[in-house]
């Protein structure tokens, strides 16, 4: 045994001095070759090495050693390069069989992969993920743009001579049609302009929003290169502002957060990838957009078929909408991260890490955003010429006709009239958008038909089969506007709660004399009224005269000139005693106070009153309503109610709490008002005629209960005359012939389902408007049947 161990050393030996004539590079040797170094010696020489400390004469060659080579200093410097290299191979033989070595040559690798794969996705991100487009500035946008718009402008411009020639002529009807054209012609020229001017302000208007959710104002957003923006979802606002990361790739920054390969791969699948088709499908949809408009708009002019501006006014809002969302999406997640980061917000107080939360929301708004505009658009696709705009028209006026109910019982809430009128109002405007909507994808069938019918006389509709037929419904119940009316509570006299002494004890030191007051009778007004310009000045000066009231105030003594009135013939029996200052006098026997003077010193004297004695003031009443008040009153909790009185069929109330005494009443006498609104025949025009009639009548009380509007296609009816409206209007119509009026002056009426010229205005007729209107409705009526 002890051979083999000599034998084994003397090899290892020998291949040592071999390879130490090779030129070997400088390594620093473990510590674990450097012990096998001293074994190979200490076996050889059969002796152990001493120590640095036992062996001082080889002190300086070791410190020598140390610096130069990093190994043992006994050990030359190729054997320590050996050691060096072997000490690395066991290593890499080490990370080999426990896996890392493959698990940082698949990171690598996948890393670098990734990298290169999302690189090209940079440019798309950084040019239109946070900001819109400038459709103006790009060349081939404009370039198509203006190949339409010459085109459709130029055909545009000849309809417009054409019309402008035919209406010089004398053809008024086509003046609408006119300005319709001359609408598109304005529109189809600054179409361009209008949607860069849009794009401007939302690029403006996410600047602000990314400055204010980021707390940024340095910082030039639409200046980021796609990758920043990337990494700022991972690292927050350090992805942008930070140096130290610029050096790094997005995919070394994402593999060193939480999750590692498999939150890159990840971050790449759910987020990266979809956020780049989604800003591919926007941008392309808003470039088609922009050099379409020309197009869609002279369609729409030749057309008549406004829901093509519809369907792109939609389309164009929701793809705006779309990158606006996408950026508050992109900033709230940078917010996230940035919190995070400094142990702070949502994703810190909940503990998951910003970045799965983040990609949970790209799910969520990938979901999100199909619904809003992925199916818009498609929908729109599958109908490029309308744009599926009557699908949005019918929407529309459906979420009209649900939010006009919603404010109409908000407005019943508030107790609002105004707000309630103006709901139904537009609940049934949304309901005929609607209706609209629906017949718009009818509408070509319609208008070949109309034209047909103009060639042919009106043949081609008997060929067709369409029927005409009076309305279904005269009369529909649209709603109800309910109120709560107050009744005006009148305020008259006041009375003095107190006893006669307390009164004198509390105006005599507010200044109040001794007074008497005389009522003088309506015969003798005129007399006294001479009596009192040629009076003694000794009495003149304590007189006031009302001549209006026929009152004399009498102040001071008072002896001499009631005796001197007797004298005079003047009926002495009503003499009130009281009290007196500047015209106002306190009656100690009726205990009210009246103003003989406008003076302001008159009003001051009177506040003294009201405010120095406990005044009541007699609410005008019926006695019965006025007794079931004061019993409410009296079980509610207001402060003054136990000063409410009912004395002699009379209810008085604190005069210095009259006003809010006087809401609480007037609220407790309040009644509800309803009005019913019915919607007549839709362009009827025979309710101006219908009201005038019964007017003639003497049906006043009636016609002062309706509230027709404008148009006379509907109206309002108090509900007390609701029944007595509804059997008037149905006997003023059942004795009466339906009539149309056509463009040209003939007057239709509808026979066997035909619309026959009837040549003059029926006896008794009933005039419901346009007959192109009745005549576009029953196409309609006749296409939705067919369908």
């Amino acid at each position: 045994m002890r051979c083999k161990r000599t034998l084994l050393v003397i090899c290892l030996t020998f291949f040592i001095c071999i390879m130490g004539t090779a030129e070997q590079a400088s390594a620093k040797p473990t510590d674990n070759l450097s012990s096998l170094a001293t074994v190979v010696q200490g076996s050889v020489t059969g002796t152990t090495l001493p120590s640095s400390e036992s062996r001082g004469d080889f002190g300086n060659d070791t410190d020598q050693v140390d610096q130069e080579g990093g190994g043992s200093p006994w050990m030359p410097e190729w054997l320590n390069n050996l050691i060096g290299k072997i000490d690395d191979m066991l290593q890499t033989f080490k990370d080999l069989m426990s896996g890392k070595l493959i698990y940082d040559s698949i990171e690598g690798f996948i890393v670098k992969s990734v990298d290169e794969a999302i690189a090209p996705f940079f440019g798309v991100f950084s040019k239109s993920y946070l900001f819109t487009l400038q459709l103006a500035n790009m060349s081939f946008v404009y370039k198509g743009w203006s190949f339409f718009a010459y085109i459709g402008l130029g055909l545009i411009l000849v309809a417009l001579g054409y019309l402008t020639y035919q209406v010089i002529r004398g053809k008024k009807d086509l003046s609408t049609l006119l300005k319709v054209f001359l609408g598109c012609f304005i529109l189809g020229i600054a179409s361009l302009t209008i949607l860069n001017f849009v794009n401007v302000g939302i690029n403006w208007l996410s600047q602000i929003m990314y400055e204010g959710m980021l707390g940024t104002s340095d910082i030039d957003y639409q200046a980021l290169d796609g990758e920043q923006v990337l990494k700022a979802i991972v690292l927050g606002t350090d992805g942008i502002t930070n140096p130290a990361y610029a050096g790094q790739t997005l995919g070394q920054i994402v593999v060193q957060t939480e999750g590692g390969m498999f939150t890159l791969i990840s971050y790449v699948l759910f987020a990266v990838i979809p956020l780049f088709i989604v800003t591919v499908i926007k941008g392309l949809a808003l470039i088609g957009m922009a050099i379409l408009a020309p197009l869609w708009i002279t369609y729409t002019a030749f057309t008549g078929k406004y829901e093509t501006l519809a369907g792109f006014f939609n389309l164009y809002v929701r793809a705006l909408l779309v990158g606006l969302i996408c950026g508050l999406h992109w900033a709230g997640s940078v917010k996230l991260q940035s919190d995070y980061g400094q142990g702070m917000g949502f994703a810190a107080d909940i503990g998951i890490h910003p970045i799965i939360l983040s990609l949970l929301s790209v799910v969520i708004l990938l979901v999100f955003l199909f619904f809003f505009w992925f199916k818009p658009l498609w929908y729109a696709l599958k109908s490029p010429m309308t744009l599926s705009g009557s699908e949005v028209v019918e929407k529309l006026g459906e979420r009209g006709v649900k939010l006009g109910e919603t404010i109409n019982n908000v407005g019943k809430r508030l107790g609002s009239e105004n707000l309630q009128k103006k709901a139904l109002n537009m609940k049934d405007a949304s309901k005929r958008m609607s209706d609209a909507g629906k017949r718009m994808r009818s509408s070509k069938d319609v208008t070949l038909g109309k034209i047909k019918s103009s060639i042919t006389g009106g043949v081609s509709e008997s060929f067709e089969g369409i029927t005409y037929k009076e309305p279904e419904t005269w009369l529909e119940l649209s709603g109800d506007v309910m109120t709560l009316e107050e009744p005006e509570i009148a305020l008259e006299d006041f009375f003095i709660s107190a006893s006669g002494v307390h009164i004198n004890e509390v105006l005599k030191d507010e200044g109040f004399t001794d007074a008497k007051l005389l009522n003088v009778k309506e015969e003798e007004k005129a007399k006294m009224n001479t009596l009192v310009q040629t009076m003694n000045d000794k009495y003149k000066k304590d007189v006031i005269w009302n001549e209006k009231s026929g009152q004399l105030l009498m102040t001071g003594v008072t002896t001499g000139m009631l005796r001197d009135f007797r004298q005079q013939g003047f009926d002495l029996s009503h003499v009130h005693d009281g009290l007196a200052k500047d015209g106002t006098f306190v009656d100690f026997k009726q205990k009210n106070a009246l103003m003989l003077s406008t003076s302001e010193k008159a009003e001051k004297a009177m506040e003294t009153v009201k405010s120095e004695l406990p005044v009541l003031t007699r609410a005008i009443l019926p006695q019965k309503v006025a007794q079931d008040v004061f019993s409410q009153l009296q079980k509610s909790d207001y402060s003054w109610a136990k000063e409410v009185r009912f004395e002699k069929g009379q209810l008085w109330i604190p005069e210095y709490e009259k006003e809010e005494v006087k809401e609480v009443i007037e609220g407790m006498l309040a009644t509800e008002n309803r009005q019913v609104r019915f919607n007549l025949p839709r362009h009827s025009k025979f309710s101006f005629d219908m009201i005038e009639d019964w007017k003639k009548q003497g049906e006043t009380q009636l016609v002062n209960a309706i509230e027709l509007s404008k148009d006379g296609t509907y109206l309002y009816i108090e509900e007390s005359e609701r029944e007595g409206f509804v059997k008037k209007y149905e006997e003023y119509r059942e004795n009466r012939t339906p009539y149309w009026r056509a463009k040209n002056g003939k007057i239709f009426v509808i026979k066997d389902g035909v619309p026959v010229d009837h040549g003059q205005v029926p006896i008794n007729g009933l005039n419901m408007g346009s007959f192109e209107q009745l005549q576009t409705d029953m196409m309609h009526k006749h296409q939705e049947n067919k369908q």
